[in-house]
């Protein structure tokens, strides 16, 4: 009888770049294997892990490595989530279709736009008291 495998579990994070020479987020999606990997700490140890042996183990990830100027970070990563030795790397800890959406540095958007801006024109809302 075939194996079943188990129904891979969807993750989102946000990553934020906060330096003083830019602000960004990084939204990272991704198919987990198991309930662990759906927290930050596990993920983030997991990916950390296959990133590590990619490094070691292929000479697609020395020149990743080496590129970076020996500072890989999330950046870096979206450059090559297409390259087959760093999938199959991914998949051995329990990561697949991880995806990497970089936004623009933000400074200067936060005083036009930011989660509390009512979106909804007082003058022109519904009457409630009605």
């Amino acid at each position: 009888m075939p194996r079943t495998l188990p129904t891979p579990l969807d993750v989102e994070f946000l990553v934020p770049r906060l330096s003083p020479d830019e602000q960004r987020m990084a939204f990272i999606t991704a198919s987990v294997a198991t309930d662990d990997l759906c927290s930050i700490e596990p993920f983030v140890a997991a990916l950390t892990l296959a990133l590590s042996r990619w490094a070691i183990h292929t000479c697609d990830g020395r020149q990743a490595w080496t590129d970076s100027l020996e500072d890989f970070n999330v950046g870096d990563l979206s450059h090559y989530l297409s390259t087959p030795s760093l999938q199959h790397h991914l998949m051995a800890v329990g990561i697949t279709n991880l995806s990497i959406a970089l936004s623009p540095d933000f400074r200067n958007d936060v005083d036009h736009w930011h989660y509390d801006t009512v979106l909804i024109k007082p003058d022109l809302a519904p009457n409630t008291n009605a």
